[in-house]
């Protein structure tokens, strides 16, 4: 089922025998756009920590009592994956910043006062540290909403959401706000046409125009996105087509978001 990952980023995390946290985010692969791993946050009364859970391990998605149930007992949970072992882009930058940085100490002259000033040191292995690091192509859904997207001819707008199928993990669409750029408003598109990242993640880039980003069918929160829905209004390509639920329609859409 298509699901927005803000709907129920937040749910609880219920293991077999209780609750034990909530989904904090989602880290994917961003060339292939399979989830890796439901970020989750563990609180008890004297400490908080996040683990990395496997999508596999997660059996039911519940809107009723808000949870995301797992196959997995509260002690299994406690010590499955840290969330240091595998660092997504954005914390791999942020290690490459302090890495980069060496504190001085400075005296300021009206007060006395000691400040720090910090002074950047630029590395030309930083490709080569990040690899070291982790993952290049790990990312976080909560680290890249938000983020600035660059069409093919001018900026379009940031990302706001993520659609994604919970029987596959597999992202499919973005949700891009226009709002403010163009005037389009809230849209869908496949994740096939994020061509490029940004070298320090603040951007990404798309190989649609912002007049083919206009042609995407607008996103409602409250609507539900399904195959009828967009058979209705575009296809994810950007092009018109009948709304009849044909076979041909239907294997046009799927080829769109495979």
């Amino acid at each position: 089922m298509l699901r927005s990952v803000n709907s129920f980023t937040g749910f609880n995390i219920a293991a077999k025998d209780g609750e034990i946290g909530f989904l904090e985010s989602l880290h994917f692969d961003s060339s292939s756009w399979k989830v890796k791993y439901l970020v989750t946050d563990i609180v008890d009364f004297f400490s908080s920590q996040r683990v990395l859970l496997v999508p596999t391990d997660a059996y039911d998605l519940s809107w009723l009592d808000e949870s995301i149930k797992i196959d997995l007992s509260k002690e299994q949970i406690k010590s499955a994956k840290p969330y240091s072992s595998d660092l997504p882009v954005s914390d791999q930058h942020e290690l490459l910043r302090d890495r980069n940085l060496n504190s001085l100490y400075l005296a300021e002259p009206w007060s006395g006062s000691i400040l720090p000033l910090w002074i950047p040191l630029l590395h030309k292995n930083d490709d080569k540290v990040l690899t070291e690091i982790g993952d290049p192509d790990l990312r976080c859904t909560k680290a890249i909403k938000g983020r600035r997207v660059k069409a093919s001819d001018k900026e379009a707008g940031v990302v706001k959401d993520f659609i994604v199928d919970t029987d596959t993990w597999m992202i499919k669409f973005l949700v891009i706000d226009t709002n403010g750029i163009l005037p389009f408003g809230d849209v869908l598109m496949a994740t096939h046409h994020v061509s490029a990242w940004a070298e320090d993640d603040t951007a990404l880039e798309i190989n649609f125009s912002s007049q083919d980003l206009e042609a995407c069918p607008k996103y409602d929160p409250n609507e539900p996105v399904n195959r009828e829905y967009v058979l209705k209004l575009y296809d994810y390509e950007g092009k018109f087509i009948r709304s009849e639920s044909s076979s041909d329609n239907f294997e046009k859409l799927d080829a769109s978001i495979k």
